[in-house]
């Protein structure tokens, strides 16, 4: 089932620049100093989107007023996109303010639409972010009913048609001309848009309409371009004023720090070492490199480092503004526990015995370590309970090791590792090969040698988790 999730953020632009002062009201301006967003504490003071800066401030003297940052908008919606990733291997930018997701494959594994969408509601959160759920069996479909006032989902093709019949042509983003000359004629509801004769419309309103509108119904394809993220990670923020107080500088870290974990979140790694840059007017960048003993993804973390840097190096000048630049993301640290930990002996042997009578005796089995280099014989199966250890490797091995080796092209390979030689004994079936870890084009972790007896020859032999 294919099924998509957009998520909008209207409070981007707000929620896109960080405030050294969470508690006081604040704005963002458009390029005509007109409020474009505002926060609950402005809405709740009777500030209204289109006001002018002065009309503001005569409702509110103290507000707090940033000028948008599109570009700034545009860098958290990718760290999104790249945060997303968790949930989705199918991520798209929509617009400048709203990310799609191919949630149809992740039901089953995150325990169901509600759960999934419970989740990433969650993690936003956390983040500091809002968004306006929509999901239907189309991208479009889902676009719709995100901007729209109805946030219940659309499981399939009739329930959209359904949905949509009342929502407001406005949610389409057509052009005010098209839009006006439909009202002209009485048809301001999406249903009564889709109600009209295609070759009519076609012809007074243009072939584009009509197909956006095919799009949003499922009549004609709607291929979306995949979001790639960077190899790198490395965001700038402007700091509101010269600021010298280390205190008004710690919030603006702490969101490029929040976006680098999120990054690193969908992309399941950690970093070791972060450069930190602070700019000056006149006096030369300050920059602190931040080295960890784990590589890690905690955003807090960081923070509490950065602040220990600060408060033994002060700043030299007034900073106009902060970077953080991560470069080698790798796999993070985890401390892996024993699936026996909390249970006896006993305790064990009535386990195996249930699993036993509940799947069969064929189905149950240990593995036992064999006097052997070659991975597809270094073990063998031993009864339930029976097994011994395995010989612990310096290098990793893959948890799912496929039954036999199968071919696949170099040019498909991105090599991971330095090779390791992996050599059988003379009195064996011969076997000499270099093992590395790599990827591959879906971004699969693999395990692959090339056999020295066929150089040209390349295989994969197992998969990472």
């Amino acid at each position: 089932m294919t099924l998509w999730l957009c998520l909008h953020l209207p409070q981007l632009p707000l929620e896109a620049l960080p405030s050294a002062q969470p508690e006081q009201a604040r704005v963002v301006l458009d390029s005509q100093q007109r409020v474009f967003r505002l926060d609950p504490h402005a809405q709740a003071a009777g500030i209204r989107c289109g006001m002018t800066l002065s009309s503001a401030r005569g409702i509110l003297p103290q507000l707090l007023s940033q000028p948008r940052e599109e570009h700034q908008e545009r860098e958290v919606l990718r760290s999104l996109a790249a945060w997303a990733m968790q949930f989705s291997s199918r991520i798209s930018l929509s617009g400048s303010d709203a990310l799609l997701l191919e949630i149809g494959g992740s039901l089953r594994l995150f325990g169901g639409l509600d759960a999934l969408c419970q989740r990433i509601a969650t993690g936003l959160d956390e983040l500091g972010y809002s968004a306006s759920p929509g999901i239907a069996p189309t991208p479009r479909g889902a676009e719709v009913l995100a901007h729209g006032d109805n946030p219940q989902p659309a499981l399939d093709m009739a329930q959209l048609q359904q949905q949509i019949q009342t929502l407001p042509l406005a949610g389409l983003n057509w052009d005010a001309r098209s839009l006006k000359r439909l009202d002209a004629i009485g048809i301001s509801r999406i249903g009564q848009c889709l109600a009209l004769p295609r070759d009519g419309f076609r012809r007074r309103y243009g072939a584009a309409h009509l197909k956006d509108l095919d799009r949003l119904t499922g009549r004609s394809a709607d291929p979306r371009a995949l979001y790639e993220p960077p190899p790198t990670f490395d965001r700038s923020l402007d700091v509101i004023g010269d600021m010298t107080d280390i205190s008004y500088l710690l919030p603006g870290f702490e969101h490029l720090f929040s976006l680098l974990q999120a990054e690193l979140q969908g992309r399941d790694r950690g970093v070791q070492r972060l450069h930190i840059e602070m700019r000056h007017r006149a006096h030369p960048p300050s920059r602190i490199d931040m080295g960890m003993q784990r590589a890690n993804c905690d955003a807090a973390h960081w923070l509490n480092l950065l602040n220990e840097h600060l408060q033994r190096h002060p700043l030299v000048a007034p900073v106009r503004t902060i970077s953080v630049r991560a470069q080698d993301f790798v796999e993070p640290a985890r401390q892996q526990q024993d699936l026996w930990q909390n249970h006896n002996l006993e305790q064990r042997q009535l386990v195996l015995e249930r699993l036993t009578a509940r799947l069969g005796p064929a189905a149950l089995y240990a593995l036992q370590a064999c006097a052997t280099h070659v991975p597809e014989c270094a073990s063998q199966r031993a009864a339930a309970g029976q097994g011994q250890a395995l010989v612990q490797t310096e290098t990793p091995r893959p948890l799912w090791l496929l039954p036999s080796p199968q071919r696949i092209e170099f040019s498909h390979l991105q090599l991971c590792s330095r090779a390791e030689r992996l050599e059988s004994g003379w009195w064996d079936a011969h076997c000499q090969r270099d093992y590395y870890r790599a990827r591959d084009r879906l971004n699969r972790q693999l395990w692959v040698y090339r056999d020295h007896q066929q150089p040209s020859h390349w295989y994969i032999h197992g998969f990472f988790a």
